[in-house]
């Protein structure tokens, strides 16, 4: 309940998908280093790596997904299987690589 802005708890996604730079910068005014974002999908840690910002993946498990592959290539260090799986010392963990700046190293 601490981590989550309560005025804006989500952003929805359904009507028009922004991008992380509006997400970050635009809609929350935060720095890079100061987000992780949560995700299935490698595309979202490639554009996490790329801006520095934090990252979480929940890759799909179907057999003809290929996304925790690709994460590892990507480089993704936390990745878990749902996201229950999710605990607060996890994303402390996160919060600390990112830090000192070496969550993508």
């Amino acid at each position: 309940e601490n981590y989550f802005d309560k005025e804006i708890p989500y952003i929805d996604i359904n009507t028009f998908r922004p991008g992380m730079y509006e997400i970050v910068k635009e809609k929350f005014n935060l720095n890079f280093d100061e987000v992780v974002f949560i995700d299935d999908i490698n595309r979202v840690a490639e554009v996490c790596k790329a801006l520095g910002a934090g990252f979480i993946g929940v890759p799909a498990s179907m057999p003809h997904n290929f996304q925790r592959e690709e994460m590892i290539n990507t480089g993704v260090k936390y990745m878990v299987n749902k996201f229950t799986d999710i605990t607060e010392d996890l994303i402390h963990e996160v919060d600390e690589r990112l830090v000192s700046a070496t969550l993508w190293k």
